[in-house]
């Protein structure tokens, strides 16, 4: 039931960027812009020793997405890109007596998604929401050793995450010419066999408007 309803998404999408339009107000837009998004719903267990200090982790990097209108007036369809790389956090101690303490962290990932964005569109300003499917991929490192009491703790996991996933935001837009602002409220999943992750933070990109 989830890959039918998948496929069915991703046919609405296809056909939206296909659709031919005689109304000259059909316009392409490019979107760059900055995106955070916040680790906090992956903590686990491992990160909560006393001396780890990685149980917060945020993700930063750039997003782009090329949008079309539709016949439909509140309807666009979009495809786009989104690469992030998280804080890292590196950490080692030894004692005179030989104790050894070692923290290292590291989290990146992106992906390519494509999908619907309903909004409620004015001049100069509006709303704006976006609902996506695509294939992402995000990888987690986490070492901790530490000597320094008996037992030793000795602690090196990787996740990744590799497959279908999806995101959704909700956002507002205000519009100078060709030019407008789109800040949104975000959410990312990225599912997968081994690992899967979610994110939640915001975007801040810069729209252009391509065509008329």
């Amino acid at each position: 039931m989830i890959k039918f309803s998948y496929i069915l998404f991703i046919l609405i999408a296809v056909h939206g960027f296909g659709q031919q339009s005689n109304d000259e107000s059909v316009s392409f837009q490019i979107e760059m812009g900055y995106i955070f998004l916040n680790n906090d719903f992956n903590q686990s267990d491992y990160l909560e020793t006393s001396d780890a200090f990685v149980n917060k982790t945020n993700l930063k990097g750039g997003l782009l997405k090329l949008s079309k209108e539709t016949n439909i007036s509140f309807l666009d369809v979009h495809v786009g890109s989104v690469f992030l790389s998280g804080d890292k956090y590196l950490s080692e101690y030894q004692s005179g007596i030989g104790g050894t303490y070692l923290s290292d962290y590291r989290i990146n990932g992106g992906g390519v998604y494509f999908g619907l964005s309903p909004k409620w569109k004015r001049k100069n300003y509006g709303l704006t929401s976006e609902f996506s499917v695509g294939t992402f991929s995000f990888k987690e490192h986490i070492t901790y050793f530490d000597d320094r009491d008996d037992p030793t703790i000795d602690i090196l996991v990787e996740k990744s995450s590799y497959g279908l996933g999806g995101m959704a935001a909700v956002g507002f837009y205000v519009k100078v010419g060709r030019f407008s602002l789109n800040p949104s409220v975000n959410a990312n999943y990225s599912g997968g066999a081994n690992a899967s992750f979610l994110f939640y933070g915001y975007s801040i990109p810069l729209t252009v408007q391509l065509t008329k």
